[in-house]
């Protein structure tokens, strides 16, 4: 049975996800407002996916702000503070949250930030995700590579519904 969540205006769809939480939310963990959290946690039997959604384009935005505030996006994705000061700093937060809870995934873990601009194209959504990468850069103990696999994602809807296929995100 596919387990489905919201985020505003878009609806992720997971196939065979053996659970769904909605990580960002202060009723769920408790977490203090200090931490950064990603929106999602999803597990399968063989990887753990933690999601984050940036969506810019977003119906509710107000139709005479929504330029504004895509504008304003656009230049956090270009001066690098997207990465560096809010997606890695949602990653690691929830990375120790998630040890210190006695949760910490045990297979794969895949971060996906998934940021529904329609206009980027696939060149944009590669500098996105090597800008990504270098921020959520984590040596290993003895700069050694750790135990369980980490890889990285970002994409927007129509590469999530290529690649990720057949988990789908959707806008209502």
């Amino acid at each position: 049975m596919p387990a489905e969540i919201n985020e505003r205006d878009l609806t992720f769809t997971f196939r065979d996800a053996l659970s769904v939480e909605r990580f960002d939310d202060d009723t769920t963990h408790g977490m203090g407002h200090r931490m950064k959290r990603v929106d999602f946690v999803v597990a399968f039997p063989n990887e753990t996916w933690l999601i984050e959604v940036k969506d810019p384009e977003n119906r509710i935005i107000p139709a005479h702000l929504k330029q504004a505030q895509l504008d304003a996006f656009r230049k956090k994705m270009h001066s690098e503070t997207l990465y560096g000061r809010e997606l890695a700093p949602k990653l690691r937060d929830t990375l120790v949250y998630l040890s210190l809870a006695h949760r910490s995934p045990i297979n794969k873990i895949t971060f996906i930030c998934v940021i529904s601009i329609a206009t980027l194209d696939a060149a944009m959504l590669l500098t996105a995700l090597n800008k990504l990468e270098r921020s959520c850069y984590l040596p290993g103990p003895f700069k050694r590579p750790w135990a369980s696999n980490f890889s990285v994602l970002v994409l927007n809807m129509d590469a999530w519904n290529e690649k990720l296929h057949p988990h789908s995100v959707r806008r209502l």
